[in-house]
């Protein structure tokens, strides 16, 4: 028995893993897929911009932020920032799109 307000289902697919593929490869895949984000260094920020996702900068280099050289993501502490950045993207964007816009969660 299910309580109330719990997902009874939800759209599984297996990741996608590509060998033998450089960057060319990977943004040809990604232009196909069209993704909500994009997550990787500041490298990708030409395709993140060409596809109209926001792009959460992480690994080597982040050469376009301040700072970026010390974003800590590794770890348990880097692992919970690594998820803040990825959440708060994530309702900046719904904020963004939105009509009336808001300031609550």
């Amino acid at each position: 028995m299910r309580a109330a307000g719990y997902v009874t289902s939800l759209p599984v697919t297996d990741p996608m893993a590509l060998e033998d593929v450089d960057f060319y490869d990977i943004a040809n895949e990604s232009r196909s897929l069209a993704p909500d984000l994009i997550i990787g260094n500041s490298k990708g920020y030409r395709l993140a911009r060409e596809l109209g996702a926001p792009l959460i900068r992480v690994g080597f280099p982040i050469h376009d932020r301040f700072g970026g050289h010390r974003l800590l993501s590794i770890g348990y502490r880097g692992a919970q920032n690594l998820f803040d950045t990825i959440v708060n993207t994530v309702i900046q964007q719904k904020q963004d799109a939105s009509d009336i816009g808001y300031g609550y969660i």
